[in-house]
């Protein structure tokens, strides 16, 4: 069903849809409102080419004057004028004209000119250059083929546009026995332009259409060769703004007539024609024109924004259209026409009533049925909120046994919801709790220090997080806590969930077994240079030995008559560099042995390889170990504790150097690489040539209290593992193709480094 059809059922079955409605409850009408904005004074002048009793005058007018009064230019603000120039073409009510209109509008500011047809925008180029002569114009309805002055004003035109071919597929389609077509024109030359257009665009059926232009003749003789059009013929109605006796008509009173006498359908271009004897077409539907144009001027005037810059033409497109009293006089079905036609004059019958008595007699019985299943859906509802009651209890039952902190928390961050653990954490009953602020109940530091996770959740982001809060009472305490957003059904977030777990206790725990740890690695470190108190006493015994003995040189120096004193400056020399060299060997272990809390700063990876294996090298020369050093001089510094990092390296060269203990010396070998990872670490590698790691006990390598050394305690490895991974890193080994084993760690970039 058309959309005219649907708009006179609906008035025709008011008294049915008022019966339905009470049963369907209240509609919503949606109503379009368009913005206003600070108007001022906004005047129009609309002048109109012919009379104001022309029928798309009248359409044109009417909507236009809707369309600006939507946009805030009341009645009073726009003015019609109606120049009859067709029927008053001299010059002298020309000349009365522009009198005239310099009287009404020569004092008066009007920002926009709309004219119809050439007439008017010539009249106003012309006549009324000096009254209005920077006015802008939107100039409607002029001809396909009008050229429009030259001239600096700003024109914005609307030409004609008639869809001459889209009308004859319509008639086509809605009479398909159609054999020959009547065009009916008139002689104005306005008309003979559209006839020109009709030649053009019939062009295409002129081989299987016999068309005949009933044209340059008076009115009289048109009717009556039309009243003899033979059967499987239609009339194509285009205009006759005058015939030619020279009398002029509109196309409303030119269809009345055609209609008295035709015997075949007639099919028009303009609406002002439909219901007053053409079936239809695809129509230039005059009041859509006015519309259009309306919202033209009020972009022109920047009182509404369109989707781009204004444009510089109006196009409006015609609209299928068609009369629903002429399909049927000439049993024409409305199945052919096209999605979206509007069809007006529908009579409403009782068919076309049948689902709106379909639905009265369903709502009587729906009614019916609704009484009883109100009776029944009332005792079903007293069960449910009965057991709803009980599923509450249940649920706040279940939440008071858990331990976990629970609380519900609403946008303005006051609570809802909490569970008996929240309220005892806090020593608050749980109705004080309700609908109090969280930073009232936290305290103003707590709550500082979480504020930033809240508003996160309150933004729609799940955030979990641990954090050091000071209660009430003084004590700090610290909780694991999860903030889940309550979203509804358009993304909006109403609340949050908060989940706190209370981990005071297990960082307690935490914190002791991190400083057992460290003391296990202390003892580790004692008892490793415990095993290199032979080679560390050489380090410090040769400085010491050669200090002695330069100094009982210069002493034999100074007791001589003439002592050399360039001899003895440089005997002394010697001293402090001996002395330097000892005070080193003693600082690098009294750092080693040095109980202190792990400090993680900035540190060169190649220089503390240096230090290490200047503690070692008497040792590893003693077991007739070579060294090979690469170590890549591009390094970024790590981070890390250098006491810790240097415990690890140590334990892997005496490691490696324990391996080898058991092959020809001149087999033993090690070899130690430094370089940069992918992930953003630097790796440190330590391989040796000795007899590798137990292949089916490799993944056992890191477990405390492994070891294949009789003598270790097999916590070495444990220790130095437990050190990378607190560094970021990772320690592993794996056994070389040849022979021996290569033990591996990394360690992260300092943040400076990687920058």
């Amino acid at each position: 069903m058309m959309r005219a059809d649907r708009i006179r059922l609906m008035t025709f079955c008011a008294p049915v849809l008022s019966f339905m409605l009470l049963a369907c409850g209240p509609c919503a009408g949606v109503a379009h409102a368009q913005p206003q904005g600070a108007l001022g004074e906004k005047n129009i002048l609309i002048l109109h080419t012919y009379e104001s009793n022309l029928p798309l005058n009248e359409l044109v007018d009417r909507g236009l004057s809707a369309t600006l009064e939507s946009g805030g230019i009341g009645s009073r603000s726009h003015f019609f004028e109606y120049m009859d120039l067709l029927r008053n073409p001299g010059p002298e009510h020309r000349k009365q004209l522009v009198e005239m209109l310099r009287l009404r509008y020569g004092q008066r500011n009007v920002d926009l000119i709309i004219t119809t047809f050439p007439e008017a925008l010539q009249f106003v180029l012309n006549e009324g250059r000096s009254i209005f002569p920077d006015v802008p114009i939107l100039a409607l309805f002029l001809p396909p083929d009008f050229r429009t002055p030259k001239t600096n004003r700003r024109i914005i035109e609307h030409r004609i546009r008639l869809d001459m071919a889209g009308t004859l597929k319509l008639a086509l389609k809605l009479v398909p026995g159609t054999k020959s077509v009547y065009v009916v024109n008139g002689v104005h030359a306005r008309d003979k332009v559209f006839e020109n257009q009709a030649r053009h665009d019939f062009k295409q059926w002129e081989n299987k259409l016999d068309f005949r232009y009933v044209t340059d003749m008076s009115l009289e003789d048109v009717l009556a060769t039309v009243s003899s059009a033979p059967p499987g013929t239609i009339i194509f109605f285009i205009s006759v703004f005058a015939d030619s006796t020279g009398k002029g008509y509109n196309a409303r009173d030119a269809v009345r007539r055609l209609r008295e006498v035709s015997t075949v359908p007639i099919f028009g271009l303009y609406d002002t024609a439909l219901g007053h004897g053409i079936v239809g077409g695809s129509l230039a539907s005059f009041e859509r024109i006015g519309i259009k144009a309306g919202q033209l001027a009020l972009e022109i005037l920047g009182i509404t924004q369109g989707p781009g810059n204004t444009a510089a033409v109006l196009d409006v497109s015609p609209v299928p259209m068609f009369d629903w009293r002429e399909l049927r006089h000439w049993n024409l079905s409305m199945k052919a026409l096209p999605e979206g036609s509007i069809v007006v004059n529908k009579e409403v019958t009782l068919w076309d009533l049948r689902y709106y008595i379909i639905g009265a007699l369903a709502f009587c019985l729906t009614e019916t049925a609704l009484v009883v299943i109100l009776i029944a859906q009332r005792r079903r509802r007293s069960r449910a909120e009965e057991a709803l009651r009980a599923s509450e209890r249940q649920l706040r039952l279940m939440a008071d046994s858990l331990p976990v902190l629970i609380a519900y928390i609403d946008r303005e961050q006051r609570y809802q919801f909490n569970n008996l653990a929240y309220a005892r954490w806090f020593g608050i009953s749980r109705d004080a709790l309700r609908g109090a602020p969280v930073r009232e109940v936290l305290g103003d530091k707590a709550y500082e220090a979480i504020r930033g996770y809240i508003d996160r959740a309150l933004a729609g982001e799940e955030v979990q997080f641990e954090a050091e809060l000071t209660t009430r009472d003084g004590s700090s305490r610290y909780v694991q806590a999860l903030c889940v957003p309550h979203v509804d059904e358009r993304g909006g977030v109403l609340g949050i969930y908060a989940l706190v777990h209370d981990v005071t206790e297990h960082r307690r725990v935490d914190l002791e077994i991190q400083r057992q740890r460290d003391e296990l690695a202390h003892v580790s470190r004692v008892s490793t240079l415990g095993e290199l108190t032979a080679s560390l006493a050489h380090e410090i015994h040769q400085p010491l030995a050669a200090i002695m003995s330069n100094a009982q040189a210069a002493l034999r120096f100074l007791a001589q008559d003439e002592p050399d004193f360039q001899e003895v400056r440089d005997i002394l020399e010697d001293i402090v560099a001996d002395d330097r060299r000892a005070n080193e060997v003693i600082q690098r272990l009294r750092s080693l042995l040095r109980r202190a809390r792990p400090e993680l700063a900035p540190l060169a990876i190649n220089e503390l390889i240096g230090d290490v294996l200047t503690l070692l090298k008497r040792e590893v020369s003693l077991r007739g170990i070579t060294i090979e050093v690469h170590l890549d001089p591009d390094l970024p510094p790590v981070v890390g504790d250098r006491v810790q990092l240097q415990q690890v390296l140590l334990n892997l060269v005496l490691n490696a150097a324990d391996a080898m203990a058991d092959i020809a010396p001149e087999s033993r070998g090690l070899i130690i690489r430094t370089g940069r990872e992918e992930d953003g670490k630097v790796r440190v590698a330590v391989r040796d040539f000795g007899i590798g790691l137990d292949g089916q006990n490799l993944h056992r390598a890191f477990e405390p209290f492994y070891s294949t050394k009789p003598e270790g305690l097999g916590m070495g490895l444990a220790i130095s593992r437990s050190i990378v991974e607190a560094h970021g890193g990772r320690l592993w080994a794996a056994n070389n193709p040849d022979r021996g084993a290569t033990f591996v760690f990394t360690v992260r970039i300092s943040d400076t480094g990687a920058a």
